[in-house]
């Protein structure tokens, strides 16, 4: 996409530590969403986005719905919820952020796309939020508009993150962060599929590993799955057709 005609500013580090600093001591300790929330939302003000949303891995390994600042976040984040596909999804199993400038121009999402632009989006910007060195969910901002997302704006959205995923670790009661334990647990599971599988498709096609990704991405989306079930699918195949046949006794 042309940068010519997309309006774009860089967010200084004292306009972002003044940010986060209005957050210290929210008094929110007893009710993690409003702390989720409030944070999503200052992310979405530094950033200057039209919108903004969170999304955490259930119990199944797979993100879903956690927070969002208007109806068009929940839209947009609810439709690649459902259909285990989107810039969010790709920044969660790839644990790296993603920017998308032009939606409309964008290939990477078609299925998703038409959700994305139904709900006014114009351009995403999808950071993973760790927790343990493993991640946990995605933060992600949304313009109207396309936009150019540069580093800094980037490193900001990374820098909240930080902010969520300590909100998560201060604030998570012991019995859910047993539960969260058990989520992270299933998230880096995933993300180990997905790295064997990749090596698999190298391996046995000779493929590079970008183009192995790409492989694995292209059967999600053609049957509507996460990339990790994919992989998991064909590992289960591999452990199977190498597998010794019973003798008969």
């Amino acid at each position: 996409m042309s940068a010519e005609g997309v309006a774009d500013v860089k967010v200084s580090l004292r306009a972002l530590a003044l940010s986060i600093g209005k957050l210290a001591d929210p008094g929110l300790d007893d009710d993690l969403d409003a702390a989720l929330h409030r944070a999503v939302g200052a992310a979405r003000e530094l950033l200057d986005a039209d919108t903004a949303g969170l999304m955490l891995v259930g119990p199944d390994g797979q993100l879903r719905w956690a927070t969002a600042v208007d109806g068009r976040a929940s839209i947009a984040e609810s439709a690649q919820e459902r259909l285990a596909l989107g810039p969010c999804v790709t920044a969660f199993e790839e644990g790296r952020p993603v920017a998308v400038w032009d939606v409309a121009a964008d290939d990477r999402w078609a299925p998703v796309r038409d959700q994305l632009r139904a709900a006014r989006i114009g351009a995403a910007l999808s950071v993973p939020v760790t927790l343990s060195g493993g991640p946990v969910g995605v933060l992600d901002l949304y313009c109207v508009e396309p936009r150019l997302w540069d580093d800094s704006h980037i490193a900001t959205a990374q820098a909240y993150a930080g902010v969520l995923s300590l909100l998560l670790a201060a604030t998570v009661s012991a019995a859910a962060a047993g539960e969260l334990a058990e989520q992270l647990q299933h998230a880096l599971t995933a993300r180990i599929h997905i790295e064997q599988a990749k090596g698999v498709l190298m391996a046995r096609d000779g493929l590079g590993e970008q183009a192995a990704w790409e492989s694995l991405r292209r059967t999600a989306r053609s049957t509507r799955r996460p990339v990790s079930a994919v992989a998991r699918e064909m590992l289960d195949e591999l452990d199977r057709s190498t597998a010794k046949p019973d003798r008969a006794s």
